[in-house]
C-alpha cells in the first residue's frame, strides 16, 4: 500500500514539473510571437514612412524638373548629328556604245540633338517621315530610334544603287536635314530640308517647319493654330496675299479661289504668320517655294487663345 501511494506521488510531481515546463515553453513562444509582430508593425509603418517620404520627394523632383525645363528653353543648345551618310558610283555602259560613264548616288540624313528626350523624339520622326517619298501619309512607331532612321535611308541607298544601272541616270540624290530656326518663350521652331534628285531636269527641294509647344511638349498643327470654324477666314486673307503677290509680279494667280487652301506649312514671325506652299502649287518652279504672310493685325482674332499676340507682346489691336 505504501508502495502504490509513493509511486502515485512520485507520478503527481512529475506531471507538475511537465506541465510547469510546458507553460514555461508556451510562455516563451507566446513572447517571441508577440515580439516577432511587434518587429513587422514597426517595420510596416517604417517602410509606410519611407514610402510616403519617396512620394512626396519624387512630386518635388517632377515639379522642380518641370519648372527647370521652362526655365532651360531660353538657353536651347542642339547639336547636329549624321543618322546616315553614304555615297557611291557605278559604273555603265551607254546603250549602243562602247563608252562607260559614272554615275555617282548618294544619300544623307541628319537631325539635332537636344538635351529633351521629348524633343530629340519629334526630331527623328521628322526625319524618318521624310525618307518616303511616295506622299502617302504612314504610321510611326510610338518611339523611333536613330537605328529605324539609319535602316530607312539605307533602304534608298540601296534602291538607288540597284536601279541606276537600269534608269541610268545622271546622278541620284536623297538629302533630309533638321535645322534649328529659333524660339520665342515655350514656341520652338525647326525647319526639315529635304532634296531629291532623280535624273531629270531638275531635283526637288522643300522646307517644312516645325513648331512646337513646348509647355505641351507637342507640334502646333493647323488645326491647333486656327480656332475651330475660322479656318476660311485665314484661308480669305491668304487668298488676298497671294492676289496681291501675283499684281505685284505682274503674273496671274495658277489657281482659283475656289481651289486655293491653308497651308499646313507655317512659322511664326514678329509681323505674323508665314503660310508656306510647295514648289509647283502656286507658282512655276523656277519661283521656288512661295510664301504669303498673314499678318497678326488681320488673323490673330482667328487664333486660337495660346497662340494669340497681346499687349505682352507689344501687340495692339487695330482701331
Amino acid at each position: 500500500m505504501k508502495k502504490k501511494l509513493v509511486l502515485v506521488l512520485m507520478t503527481a510531481f512529475a506531471l507538475a514539473a511537465c506541465n510547469d515546463d510546458t507553460s514555461k515553453k508556451l510562455s516563451d513562444a507566446e513572447n517571441k510571437v508577440s515580439q516577432l509582430e511587434a518587429n513587422i508593425a514597426a517595420k510596416d509603418e517604417n517602410l509606410k514612412q519611407l514610402q510616403q517620404s519617396y512620394d512626396e520627394l519624387k512630386t518635388q523632383y517632377d515639379t522642380l524638373k518641370a519648372d527647370t525645363d521652362k526655365q532651360d528653353f531660353p538657353g536651347l543648345r542642339v547639336e547636329a548629328k549624321s543618322l546616315f551618310d553614304k555615297t557611291g558610283t557605278i559604273q555603265i555602259k551607254e546603250d549602243g556604245s562602247s563608252e562607260t560613264r559614272n554615275i555617282d548616288y548618294g544619300v544623307t540624313a541628319t537631325t539635332l540633338v537636344t538635351r529633351y528626350d521629348w524633343l530629340n523624339q519629334i526630331l527623328l520622326k521628322a526625319v524618318l517621315a521624310a525618307a518616303d517619298d511616295s506622299g502617302t501619309s504612314k504610321k510611326l512607331p510610338d518611339n523611333v530610334t536613330e537605328e529605324d532612321v539609319e535602316q530607312a535611308y539605307a533602304a534608298i541607298f540601296n534602291q538607288f544603287k540597284e536601279g541606276a544601272p537600269e534608269s541610268k541616270p545622271i546622278s541620284l540624290q536623297k538629302t533630309t536635314e533638321v535645322r534649328y530656326v529659333g524660339q520665342k518663350e515655350s514656341l520652338l521652331t525647326f525647319n526639315l530640308q529635304t532634296y531629291l534628285f532623280e535624273g531629270g531636269a531638275h531635283g526637288m527641294m522643300s522646307t517644312h517647319y516645325i513648331n512646337i509647344d513646348a509647355d505641351k511638349k507637342t507640334i502646333i498643327s493647323l488645326n491647333n493654330l486656327v480656332q475651330k470654324g475660322n479656318l476660311n477666314k485665314v484661308r480669305d486673307v491668304l487668298w488676298e496675299a497671294y492676289q496681291q503677290r501675283s499684281n505685284m509680279l505682274g503674273t496671274e494667280p495658277t489657281v482659283k479661289k475656289k481651289d486655293f487652301k491653308v497651308s499646313n506649312n507655317f512659322y511664326f514671325t514678329a509681323d505674323g504668320i508665314v503660310f508656306v506652299y510647295p514648289v509647283y502649287e502656286l507658282a512655276s518652279y523656277a519661283e521656288g517655294e512661295v510664301e504669303l504672310l498673314a499678318s497678326y493685325y488681320q488673323i490673330n482674332q482667328f487664333l486660337a487663345k495660346d497662340y494669340q499676340q497681346t499687349a505682352k507682346d507689344g501687340f495692339k489691336e487695330a482701331k
